[in-house]
This record gives structure tokens, C-alpha cells and sequence, in this order.
């Protein structure tokens, strides 16, 4: 009877642990196929919300079951309370994080969110060392104790070491982010220490080996997330990042794993048991149903909720009209659009979608009006800024019988699909590229000037304000390679200095948890680049600080070059000027020390003239109630122009559509006005100028404001 019982013991612990990797390698997977690398981190993101909230519950439950059984807070129980607001703060953490991802907010180092995980050290270390100093009276075992922590020195130290040579301590920001990146791994082994002497004590502690040993793999799991960086800097692979995902997610639930063999092996006699074992059998049966429906429900919604956003995100790319909402006598003008909704400049791809979802609604509203049995549907499609991506959705919608499609948002993208956009005579309007190599005659037309006209109003601009020397950071692909060549080749002309600068590769602009620190770190590294060559050209050309100015050529991770500046102390000394995809970032102003630091620098950038009266532009500003800049203005053009055209187009040829897009082109005056095209499909224009300013009236709020010139 005895070999009978003992089996099923072994049984269910082997269960145990077949459960414990099946979870791990769920949670895995999840991450690992999701596409893109932002998507990524979204679901780490709610994975990391559920693993802890599951630890925390787990652990509360476990002092509950204590407390039932001794009436009163014992030491072993005291230990558990520590662990569970340990593991409170970790989640209050983790839902700190999710909050400013959703904000598309870039936090500053230290954050709320490192506040909490960093407050949350000294619960645990109370519990740990608290079980440490009892099993170390018993066994002395001194010679682990002296190899571990010999180990965990030499790790701290050449973290430390890493962390100094990537960072900058020429300010107090740049000391602060260094303490902040050094301060997580030692916290992270002054537990690993205790927790790898007590997994020793296995064999003379048998009934408590088990826990022991997932809370040290748990522990290493997190020093080695903590840690990442320094693979990043080894390797020099930024992309390798989301890999530390892994690591963070298999923490918790390594941590989970240990609290649930305490209830279920070391504490299944209590007494909790048998009252959840009466409650089972009581009478009020239909109560109880209700209840244990209701926790499934909430537990399972909450399980499955990162799928369901993933397929409605999925759903919401293409038909976003549904056609059961057509009656029979209407008939479908598909148009496709190609947009970054994820990416290095996301946040751009995110408005325009609301843009034209309001010009959707605006033309079906405008057909109706006029009799005509028609409606618009878009067929949006995700290219995650990637030119390959983007080309695959372009053979998509093709092979969908779109004869007309709206973007993308990069000249790297549309190069790519330029000749398949030829070759299978689809017509494309882009509301954004720029880049001059792109000014031929075939099937694309643009709304905006390229770069030719673009780099000539900003090297004049630099010029006129007493610019003699700029030094250049820029992006590293197709639309930053040829802006700086134009804008270098211009300013020269007017007989100033334009430098080599510093280029960098378009990488995402934030990163899951903790890992926030690497960002900042990478872009230190850039900064402290551009800094060294503020002094070296300083002294090379003799020439004073008034006449330096910084020219960025960047999308979305303006915001966190901006936020890390302040860092380096001679950046504030020039002023900084933007390109045309910088002006009027909305994002700019959520971040405080990064708008302050464009408004010291008078950070300034073209936009493509709006009639200052243009009552379309205002009323989609309003009716969106958000801040709009002539690239959201130009897709909502570009629907209301494609629309026009398929209209009057339907079983055209090709030669006839193209014939009807120029006629419509030539009549129409929309959100960025009349639109007048080159003889290769370009807009013809002129540029305004914008500048961060403080607020007037409350100087502690910034705002952008358009230059009279």
C-alpha cells in the first residue's frame, strides 16, 4: 500500500514538472512566432502581467493556508508575506510598463516602473536570507559560500565594466542611467548568493530542495535578462534584444512553479483543504456554479486576450468596411494602402489609419448624397517599415485586382516596389516619400516635394541663421542617405562646412520592461559619437559654438535621442534642426525633458506649406481631435483622389484611369490644398518652418509653432 502511494506522490510530481515545461514552452512560442518584433513585445508584455499576477495570487494563497493553520504569523509565514509584496511590486511594475507602452510613452531611467521592481529587492532579500541564516547555523557550508559569492563579484565587475565603457559620466543623467544599469544586477546576485547555498543543502534538506532549486533557476533566469546587454555589446546585434524576453517570462513562472509545490507537497494537510473540500459540497449548488464560472471566464479571458488583440489588430488591415453592411445594389471601390502600423516610425502609420478611416466615412457619406450606388473599402496593409515586406503586401493587394494603391511611408519601401507597381500597371500615390533618385516618370505620383527642394530650404534655413558648420546625424537607409547628400551639397554652395556626422541604423525606438535601459545606453553611444565630433571640429575649424548646428534626419526615435541629449553636455550648445518627417511630433510632447531640451536647442524643421485657412485641415483636426501635420493631410488626399478617380474610371484601361487620376489631380483642393505636379509626378511647393517654443503663458509647457518668415 505504502509503493502504491508513493508511486502516485512520484506521479504527481513528475506531472508537476511535464506541466512546468509545457507552460515554458507555451509561453516560448507565443513570443517566438509573433511577428513583428513590437507585436513581441506586446505579448510579452500581457504574458509577463498574467505570470505575475499567477506568482502573486499563488503566493498570497500559500500565507492564507498559513495562516489557517497557525492563527498567527510565524516566522516560515512572515518569509511568504515578504515574497507576496515582493511579487506585488514586480506586478505593479509589469502593469506600469504595459501603461506606457500603450501611451507610446519612452520612460526615463529611473522610471515608476523601476521604482517598483527596485523597492521590491528588499522583501525578497528579507526572505531569503532569512531561510539562508537558519540553514547556515545548521550546515556551514562555507566553501559554496565563498565560490558563489567570489562568482558574483567577478560577474558584477564585469558588468560594471561593460556598463562604464557604454556610458556616459560626463553629467549626472549619464551617472544616474550607469546606476541604475549596474544596480539591477548586483541586487539581482545579493539573492542569487543565498539561493545557490541553500540549493546545495539539497540532499540534507530534501523537503524543501524542490522550491529551493526553482527559486535559484528562477534567479538566474532574471540576472542573465538583467544582464543582457552585455550580449548586445558582445555581439553588436541590437535585433538579439527581444531574445531576453524569454528569460524575463520563464522567471515568473519558474517562481509560480515553486509557490505551487509548496501548496501542493509541503502543504496539502492544512486544514484550507478540507473547508474548500466542504464548500464544494454545500447546498447553495447554483451560487457556487456561478462563481466557479465566473472565475473561469475571467481567468480564460484574461489568458486568451493577447490573441484575440492580435486577431482583431490582424482583422483590422484589410475590408474595413465589412460588406454585409452593403445593400445588393452597391458595388465595392477597393483601394489598397500600404502603412507602418509597427516599426521604427509606428506612431505616424497609427494616425494616418485614423485619418483615412475618417475619409472613409466622409466619401461613402458624400456618394449617398450624390445618388450613387457606391462605397469606398480599404484594404490596409502592415509593411513594418521593411522594403521586402512592403513589396510581398504590394503582390497581395495586386493579386486582389487593386488598381490603386496609397503609400508607403518610406522612399527604402517604395524604391523596392517601384518596378512591380510598373510592370503590373497599378498606379500608386505616396503622401510621404521624398527621395530624389525616385523623381522619374512611370506610375507613381507624390504628395509631397522631393528631397531636391527639401535639402535647399534647409540648408538655406541653417545658412541665414548663421550656420557655418553642421554636423549631421541621420539615418542610416535609401531617405536619410539622400537628404544629407542634397543637404550637404547645398549648404556647401552657400559656403558653409557640412560634416561627415554620424549615421545610425533605423532600430526600434523602445523595448520591452527593463530592458528600456538598453535603449538609452545605445543611443548614449551615438550621442557621445556626435559630442566628440562638436570638439573636434570645434578646434579643426577654429569656430565658436553659435555657428555649429546639428541636423537630424530621423522618423519616430527622435523622442529618444532627445531624451538622452541632455546627457551630454556640449549637445546644448548648438542649435538642432530637423527634417520634414520630424515636424510636429505629437510624441515629442509627452516626454518633459526631451521637449525642454528642444526647446534650449531651438529645434526647428520643414513641413510642406498648409494654407493657413484651410478649413478641411482644421475640421480633421477637430473631428480627430489630435495634432495633424501635412503627411497625415496628404493620405486623406490621397483616398478622396484615388476615390474621385475610380469613380469616374469603372472597366477603364489603364492609359484612361491614369488620365482621369491627372484630370483629378488638376481639380482638386483638399486638407493640403491644391496639388500641383511636376512633370514626373512630384508636388510642386514651398515650405514652412517649425520650431519648439515654451508656452507664453505657462512656461513649463512647450508647443510647436510655425515661423514667420
Amino acid at each position: 500500500m505504502e509503493r502504491i502511494v508513493e508511486r502516485q506522490k512520484s506521479n504527481r510530481k513528475l506531472l508537476f514538472f511535464v506541466g512546468l515545461i509545457v507552460s515554458v514552452t507555451v509561453a516560448n512560442l507565443v513570443i517566438y512566432l509573433t511577428e513583428p518584433i513590437e507585436k513581441k513585445i506586446v505579448q510579452t508584455n500581457w504574458i509577463l502581467i498574467i505570470n505575475s499576477s499567477i506568482a502573486t495570487g499563488l503566493c498570497l494563497f500559500l500565507v492564507s493556508i498559513r495562516l489557517l493553520k497557525f492563527k498567527k504569523i510565524d516566522h516560515q509565514t512572515r518569509i511568504y508575506i515578504s515574497i507576496a509584496i515582493g511579487l506585488a511590486l514586480w506586478l505593479c511594475a509589469n502593469i506600469q510598463w504595459f501603461e506606457y507602452e500603450e501611451e507610446g510613452i519612452v520612460p526615463e531611467i529611473p522610471s515608476y516602473a523601476d521604482f517598483l521592481w527596485i523597492s521590491a529587492y528588499p522583501f525578497f532579500g528579507y526572505a531569503l536570507y532569512s531561510e539562508f541564516r537558519l540553514l547556515y547555523k545548521k550546515h556551514r557550508n562555507k566553501k559554496i559560500l565563498f565560490i558563489t559569492v567570489c562568482c558574483s563579484i567577478l560577474l558584477v565587475a564585469y558588468i560594471s565594466y561593460v556598463a562604464i565603457n557604454l556610458s556616459v559620466l560626463s553629467s549626472p543623467r549619464g551617472i544616474v542611467l550607469l546606476s541604475i544599469v549596474i544596480l539591477y544586477p548586483i541586487l539581482n546576485v545579493i539573492l542569487i548568493v543565498p539561493a545557490i547555498v541553500m540549493l546545495a543543502c539539497i540532499k540534507t534538506e530534501k523537503e524543501l530542495s524542490i522550491p529551493r532549486m526553482l527559486e535559484s533557476i528562477s534567479l538566474i533566469s532574471l540576472v542573465m535578462a538583467d544582464s543582457w546587454f552585455t550580449v548586445i555589446y558582445l555581439s553588436n546585434i541590437i535585433e538579439a534584444i527581444w531574445y531576453s524576453n524569454f528569460l524575463i517570462v520563464n522567471h515568473y513562472l519558474i517562481i509560480a512553479a515553486g509557490l505551487l509545490w509548496s501548496i501542493l507537497f509541503l502543504n496539502s494537510d492544512y486544514q484550507v483543504f478540507s473547508k474548500i473540500k466542504n464548500w464544494a459540497s454545500h447546498k447553495y449548488n447554483s451560487t457556487k456554479i456561478l462563481l466557479v464560472a465566473a472565475t473561469i471566464i475571467t481567468l480564460t479571458s484574461l489568458l486568451l486576450f493577447p490573441f484575440f488583440d492580435e486577431m482583431i489588430s490582424s482583422n483590422s488591415n484589410t475590408d474595413t468596411m465589412p460588406n454585409l453592411s452593403l445593400p445588393n445594389n452597391f458595388s465595392e471601390i477597393h483601394i489598397g494602402v500600404l502603412l507602418g502600423l509597427s516599426g521604427s516610425s509606428y506612431e505616424s502609420g497609427v494616425t494616418q489609419k485614423a485619418v483615412l478611416m475618417r475619409a472613409v466615412e466622409e466619401i461613402n457619406n458624400n456618394f449617398s448624397m450624390s445618388n450613387l450606388n457606391k462605397r469606398i473599402i480599404l484594404d490596409i496593409e502592415d509593411t513594418e517599415i521593411k522594403p521586402d515586406l512592403a513589396l510581398a503586401k504590394t503582390k497581395e493587394l495586386v493579386d486582389k485586382g487593386i488598381r490603386i494603391i496609397i503609400g508607403p511611408q518610406t522612399s527604402a519601401e517604395l524604391k523596392k516596389i517601384k518596378d512591380y507597381i510598373d510592370e503590373h500597371n497599378v498606379i500608386l500615390i505616396s503622401h510621404s516619400s521624398t527621395a530624389p533618385s525616385l523623381s522619374i516618370k512611370d506610375n507613381i505620383f507624390r504628395l509631397l516635394q522631393n528631397d531636391n527642394n527639401q535639402g535647399k530650404y534647409i540648408a538655406k534655413k541653417i545658412f541665414d541663421e548663421g550656420i557655418r558648420l553642421v554636423i549631421p546625424l541621420w539615418r542610416d537607409d535609401q531617405y536619410g542617405n539622400e537628404l544629407y547628400n542634397v543637404t550637404k551639397t547645398s549648404f556647401e554652395e552657400l559656403g558653409g562646412i557640412f560634416d561627415s556626422g554620424i549615421t545610425y541604423d533605423p532600430h526600434l525606438g523602445k523595448f520591452a520592461g527593463s530592458l528600456n535601459r538598453i535603449n538609452f545606453i545605445t543611443w548614449d553611444q551615438k550621442l557621445k559619437d556626435l559630442g566628440l565630433e562638436i570638439e573636434k571640429t570645434k578646434n579643426l575649424y577654429n569656430i565658436d559654438s553659435s555657428k555649429i548646428g546639428i541636423f537630424v534626419i530621423s522618423f519616430g526615435e527622435l523622442v529618444p535621442i532627445l531624451l538622452q541629449s541632455p546627457s551630454h553636455e556640449v549637445l546644448d550648445e548648438v542649435k538642432w534642426y530637423g527634417s520634414e518627417a520630424t515636424a510636429k511630433n505629437e510624441r515629442l510632447m509627452k516626454h518633459s525633458a526631451a521637449v525642454e531640451f528642444a526647446g534650449k536647442t531651438n529645434l526647428t524643421s520643414p513641413m510642406f506649406r498648409i494654407d493657413n485657412e484651410n478649413k478641411i485641415f482644421e475640421s480633421l483636426e477637430k473631428s480627430l481631435e489630435m495634432g495633424l501635420n501635412t503627411n497625415d493631410a496628404n493620405i486623406y488626399d490621397a483616398l478622396w483622389i484615388a476615390a474621385l478617380t475610380e469613380n469616374i474610371s469603372t472597366n477603364t484601361s489603364f492609359s484612361l484611369l491614369k488620365d482621369n487620376l491627372n484630370k483629378t489631380f488638376s481639380s482638386y483642393n483638399g486638407a493640403s490644398g491644391g496639388i500641383q505636379l511636376d512633370v514626373y509626378g512630384d508636388r510642386i511647393g514651398d515650405y514652412d518652418f517649425w520650431t519648439v517654443k515654451a508656452n507664453p503663458i505657462n512656461k513649463d509647457k512647450y508647443e510647436w509653432i510655425r515661423l514667420n518668415e
